[in-house]
Parts: C-alpha cells; sequence; structure tokens
C-alpha cells in the first residue's frame, strides 16, 4: 500500500510540543460541563486581505459602469459587463466575510453528560449552532488550508450520524493541546505529542473498521454476506454545482447583445428589463463563460444520479457503478486482492481528497474511491484490509 498520499503527509522527525495559545481557553461550567473556547487569529488574515481585493476591484468597476448612462438606455446599458463582474463580486465579498469570522469570531465546543454543543458567534451574536452525541464519537484532524505554504488545521467530530469541525486556523501546536485536552475530558486515550500530519497519515491507514460508519458521501452498513459501503454526492452538493453552472451558462448567453437579442425573441416580456446595449465584452467571452457552465451544468447532473457501491458478499468482493437506471459491476475475488495504492486527487476547501485502487492478481486494477476525504478512504481500507487478513489467515490455516 502506497503510504505517500501528499506531500503534506510527510512525517516529521521531531514531535510537536502542544501549545494552548493566547487564542485556546478551556473552562468548567457551574454545572459541570467543560467549554473550549477558540478565539479570532486577532489581526486580518490572508482571507479578509484577498477579499477586499478581489471583491473591491469588482465593486469598483461595478459602481463605475452603473454610475455611467448611455445615450440611449441609461445605466442599464452596462448590465452585460454588470453580470461579467457579478461572479468576482460575490467571490469577493464571501471571501472577506469568512476572512473577518476567522479574524473576530468565536467557535465554542461545549462538553455535556450526553452531548456536545458547538456555537459560532460573531460580534457576540450567534449564528450557527450544532449538537452531536458524546457516545462513540470520533475526533480526527484535517487540514484546513494553507498561507504562505504554512499548513493550518481543523480537528473533525463525528458521532456515526452528524459530523461537524472546530478550528480551522489554528496551527499545528494549539490544534495538538486542543486534541489532547479534548480527549482527555471525554476521557478518551490522548497523544503525549506527535504531528497533525503523522496524525493524518494513522487516520487514512486506521486499523479499526467501524460497521455502522457514516458521513455526508459514504455510509456502510451490513449485509448476511458481509458488508456494504455506498458512497454518493449529497444532492444539496450536486444541486450547488448545477446552480454555479447555471451562473455562468446565463451570464455566457446575456452577456453578449447578439445572443441576449436571440434569447429576447422567445421572452420579449423581458425586453425592457434587459434593453439591448449595442456592445458589451467580445463574444469570445460569452462562449468561454457559456461553455464553461454547461460543462459544471452536465458534472452536476451526473453526480446528481451517480452512486458507487462497494461490498463484500462472502468470499467476492462486488464494486458497482450506478447513473439513475444505468449500472455496470465487476466481481472480484478477495483472495485475489493483493494490495491497496492511495493517491491525492485534489482538494475541497484545501481538504484533501484522495483515489484508492484495489490491485489484483495478474495486474488487474479496481478503483475503489474517486474523490474521497481521509475519513471516508480509511474506513474502506479498513474493512478490506481486515478482509484480506481474514482470507490470509483462513489459507494459513488450510
Amino acid at each position: 500500500m502506497s503510504k505517500e498520499p501528499g506531500h503534506f503527509l510527510a512525517k516529521r522527525k521531531d514531535p510537536i510540543e502542544p501549545t494552548q495559545g493566547k487564542r485556546l481557553s478551556k473552562e468548567t461550567l457551574p454545572y459541570g460541563d467543560v467549554a473550549f473556547t477558540i478565539k479570532g487569529e486577532g489581526v486580518p488574515g490572508f482571507f479578509v486581505l484577498f477579499g477586499l481585493m478581489f471583491g473591491g476591484i469588482a465593486s469598483l468597476f461595478l459602481a463605475l459602469f452603473w454610475g455611467t448612462s448611455t445615450r440611449d438606455n441609461g445605466t442599464t446599458g452596462n448590465f452585460p459587463v454588470s453580470l461579467f463582474l457579478i461572479p468576482f463580486f460575490i467571490v469577493g465579498v464571501s471571501t472577506f466575510l469568512l476572512g473577518i469570522y476567522l479574524w473576530l469570531g468565536t467557535s465554542k465546543l461545549t462538553i455535556g453528560q450526553h452531548e456536545i454543543n458547538l456555537e459560532r458567534s460573531l460580534f457576540g451574536i450567534g449564528f450557527w449552532q450544532k449538537r452531536l452525541s458524546r457516545t462513540g464519537l470520533g475526533i480526527t484532524f484535517q487540514v484546513s488550508h494553507e498561507n504562505n505554504e504554512i499548513p493550518f488545521y481543523k480537528l473533525s467530530l463525528s458521532d456515526g450520524a452528524k459530523n461537524t469541525s472546530i478550528g480551522g486556523s489554528l496551527k499545528e501546536a494549539q490544534l495538538l493541546w486542543l486534541e489532547r485536552e479534548l480527549k482527555s475530558t471525554l476521557g478518551l486515550e490522548a497523544r503525549s505529542s506527535t504531528s497533525v500530519t503523522e496524525a493524518i497519515q494513522e487516520n487514512i491507514m486506521a486499523e479499526t473498521p467501524i460497521p455502522d460508519y457514516r458521513s455526508k458521501n459514504l455510509k456502510f452498513s451490513s449485509t448476511p454476506g458481509g458488508w456494504e459501503a455506498q458512497s454518493k454526492t449529497t444532492l444539496l452538493g450536486s444541486l450547488g454545482v448545477i446552480l454555479f453552472g447555471s451562473v455562468f451558462l446565463t451570464i455566457g448567453l446575456l452577456m453578449h447583445d447578439s445572443t441576449r437579442r436571440f434569447l429576447l425573441d422567445f421572452v420579449p416580456q423581458l425586453r425592457d428589463a434587459l434593453p439591448s446595449s449595442g456592445g458589451g465584452p467580445p463574444i469570445g467571452f460569452a462562449i468561454i463563460f457559456g461553455l464553461v457552465g454547461l460543462l459544471v451544468i452536465l458534472l452536476g447532473l451526473f453526480l446528481l444520479g451517480f452512486r458507487l457501491t462497494i461490498s463484500r458478499n462472502h468470499s467476492q468482493l462486488v464494486i458497482a457503478r450506478h447513473w439513475t437506471i444505468f449500472s455496470t459491476s465487476q466481481m472480484y475475488e478477495i483472495s485475489d486482492l493483493m494490495d491497496l495504492q492511495l493517491n491525492a486527487t485534489g482538494h475541497i476547501n484545501n481538504d484533501p481528497r484522495y483515489q484508492l485502487t484495489g490491485i489484483f492478481k495478474d495486474g488487474k486494477k479496481a478503483r475503489l474511491t474517486y474523490f474521497a476525504s481521509a475519513n471516508e478512504v480509511g474506513q474502506i481500507q479498513a474493512h478490506l484490509r481486515a478482509d484480506m487478513k481474514g482470507t490470509l489467515t483462513k489459507n494459513r490455516n488450510q
């Protein structure tokens, strides 16, 4: 099995000593609960500066275009140019607001007798809250983002049915302190000192399969012949991809005057709301935006109906791929599974994703995951390794 899924997982020779720092605090509440508080960074970070620059430039141009009237159409003559700038404005504002939260916001994790409560607030006003069961709680490390090639981390919490994360902008030593204190409060075994990269690596190489493991994209269940893991994209995730593509497609179609006139011939009621500007960006911009939007929509439609099922049925490993009513399947003998190959395939919000490939006899390969998180890959590997060990033990006894 490959043990180098990415450069950020390279093991460190010298262990990191957990450090609380000024941003972290722990207190025991009067009724016995324990609360952990994570304060903001204290200084404006990268996201604030990036949001100001990205969104500020777009806002400036939007103000200039809408403040400049044309002789025939007034300010609405600049509508196509504004459509082109709106995505940049949205990205800039969203990034700026995230930066404000990381700078001035507060996260509070309260450990109760039976449940765990996570609340996020900004300027003392709570705007998000989530509760998890204390029973069977799993704690893992994940990369949050990088700033000037320096990684920042978050702790992921899962009770099997729900999951969430805390941190998001903590340095390695701070997160190690938070993990140690959190596990100590929960009565779990905690490491004295290690590195986050090693902890992520150990999580991917997890040795203990969880029969009823569940995340947003992956669900394990027991079957008469063994187990089944079903992987699919969340509904909101697929709809989000389709919506994102629709925005780009709409902008591409409405950006250039010729395509706008063509569309308005079908919907004349919109002609007064979207008057022809007689110009706008070059047709090349409209084509690029339209094609990108169409491809993203097609991707979202594919993800909406696609699911991957991996199951062990007695001595066989079955890999089935489904898209709406169409499906294909592959069957292998568990005893033919020789190795598992792990490769990094990208990131989502700087959270790494992996592809897991099964290596069988005679050099045959089967892709088991496409774009899965470390926790999901770790569980699939754990189940398959347990089956491989069981097969090896059985063969030895025979």
